[in-house]
């Protein structure tokens, strides 16, 4: 495998690790909690920004071979797999606002690539 594409695939296991830590963060934030401490220092919260140091973590190690011309297409294809994510996992629903964002973000991508 080249050094490029191993690369290529950190950096998207930590745009992929990054949806999910976004998703423990949501699904902490939706609660209630008897007092301030408890908010932050659960194990939803803690687990999702753990997930996203990893994912940075991710991103600095990719960031070596990748160009950084490139950040705009990973940071929109986090934006998919968060929208992705939240469908399978939460079973929420996509409203048709949220399907043209999909579509402009994917017309992006495939713009930036040519």
């Amino acid at each position: 495998m080249s050094d490029f594409l191993s690369h290529c695939l950190i950096m998207l296991g930590g745009v992929v690790i990054a949806g999910l830590s976004q998703l423990f963060l949501k699904k902490a934030a939706t609660q209630e909690y008897k007092s301030f401490l408890q908010q932050y220092l659960n194990w939803r919260v803690i687990l999702g920004y753990g997930m996203m140091v990893l994912s940075t973590l991710c991103t600095v190690i990719a960031q070596r071979v990748i160009p950084l011309s490139m950040g705009p297409i990973w940071d929109a294809s986090g934006q998919i797999f968060v929208l992705m994510i939240s469908v399978f996992i939460l079973k929420e629903h996509i409203s048709r606002r949220k399907l043209t964002g999909l579509c402009i973000m994917i017309a992006g991508i495939l713009i930036f690539l040519m």
